[in-house]
């Protein structure tokens, strides 16, 4: 017997085409609804109440087999309900449908749950390759083959009926214990999934709230950087290594400008207009006026020679290797010590600060200086690009406490004479 029907409701489609698909269950003149998702009317079958799974479009295949494995499964709740209720010698209690009707569905087969949630999220990934900035889309694929180790190592099942505290927890301990990710690592772990959630949800994948509640606050880290002094030391020594004398302009260059490696790459002579630089920034995608001085000016003329990239930049790795090298021997060697936050506890490292330079280092120099120097902040805002204030205000803090270091070793240090 047929105890439960499926349709798909009469309004207007959402902006993907679909309505909404209802399961419908009338018992003793008491009405049960529930939301199984979205389709579209064109592939729903009335025959078999089913959706069509030959369809062209690929999200439209993964949503209907989606669709199609929840009715089966709700359908196959319903009837055991009735099948356990008949052997009593009655029809399920109102409370018991209820019950049903307001549950998650479960679905037996996993394989079907596993293949959609990282189908899903790999149309999240592709919907962004054009307005995302390649670094971003690589930082996302980097957590979403996390997930998938994740699966294979520990057995736990990411779908998304899977989405609860238990798989939070699970996560962050195989996070913390069998990778040993920093702190800031798993954050942006949680933070990726939670924003990738919102997406499926907007688009009816997934209707679960459970992961807005997913926490993993981020650790302010050391801010690593070259004082003014350092910064002239390392932009005059003459180096007899050409790779090295190369790295040092490049990386000198973004200590003058603020400039992401990312931008540097895909610097071209024609963005190079008189004392500015006008390109669209690679991360934020919007259009930026960039003032050089007169020390960026000194080394885009060393290389005027380039006809397309006025900059020698090979790949960043390769850049954060020779810069410690040139580091090195310029004598950038003040001892630092970073920490590292893992979970509730937290390692220090003490080195040279040579160790610590990477091409990322570059942009932080230029900030902290340029507030060392008392740049206007809405300009120099304007200038790095930061759209948010909690970004920007660790440099004004990191200044700060420099000038109560260097208050402390100057005027602190008279004695009065009387």
């Amino acid at each position: 017997m047929q105890y439960i029907s499926f349709y798909l409701k009469s309004k207007k489609p959402n902006k993907q085409g679909q309505v909404p698909l209802i399961a419908q269950l009338r018992q003793d003149n008491q009405l049960y609804r529930r939301r199984i998702g979205n389709a579209k009317k064109m592939d729903f079958l009335k025959r078999s109440r089913r959706l069509k799974e030959d369809v062209v479009k690929e999200t439209d295949v993964i949503n209907n087999k989606l669709l199609n494995s929840l009715m089966d499964a709700f359908e196959k709740e319903i009837n055991r309900i009735y099948s356990d209720a008949a052997m009593n010698g009655g029809s399920p209690a109102p409370e018991q449908l209820e019950k049903a009707f307001k549950e998650p569905i479960r679905v037996n087969d996993q394989e079907k749950e596993e293949s959609n949630f990282f189908s899903v999220f790999e149309d999240y990934i592709k919907a962004g390759e054009n307005i995302k900035a390649q670094n971003t889309i690589k930082n996302i694929t980097t957590i979403k083959n996390f997930l998938q180790e994740f699966e294979q190592e520990t057995g736990h099942t990411i779908s998304f009926q899977a989405i609860d505290n238990r798989l939070y927890d699970a996560i962050l301990n195989y996070a913390y214990g069998n990778k040993g990710a920093g702190t800031n690592y798993v954050s942006k772990i949680f933070a990726v999934l939670k924003t990738f959630l919102n997406w499926a949800g907007e688009r009816d994948y997934y209707t679960g709230l459970k992961h807005l509640k997913f926490k993993a606050p981020e650790k302010e880290i050391d801010v690593i950087f070259l004082t003014q002094e350092e910064l002239f030391k390392l932009y005059n020594h003459e180096f007899i290594n050409e790779k090295l004398e190369k790295t040092r302009d490049v990386y000198c260059f973004a200590c003058f400008t603020g400039l992401r490696y990312s931008d540097l790459k895909s610097l071209r002579t024609e963005h190079v207009i008189g004392n500015r630089i006008e390109k669209t920034i690679t991360k934020t995608r919007q259009k930026e006026i960039i003032p050089l001085n007169k020390f960026a000016l000194e080394i885009l003329a060393k290389y005027k020679h380039r006809p397309v990239n006025p900059l020698p930049a090979p790949s960043n790795q390769k850049l954060n290797d020779y810069i410690k090298e040139a580091c090195r021997e310029a004598e950038i060697n003040t001892p630092t010590t970073i920490r590292k936050h893992y979970g509730n506890s937290t390692k220090e490292e003490t080195q040279p600060k040579h160790e610590f330079i990477t091409m990322h280092t570059a942009r932080k120099t230029f900030i902290t200086n340029s507030l060392m120097m008392g740049m206007n902040l809405k300009t120099l805002k304007e200038i790095s690009g930061h759209k948010k204030d909690s970004s920007f205000n660790k440099y004004i803090r990191i200044v700060e406490d420099f000038k109560t270091e260097e208050m402390d070793k100057t005027w602190n240090k008279l004695k009065n004479k009387k």
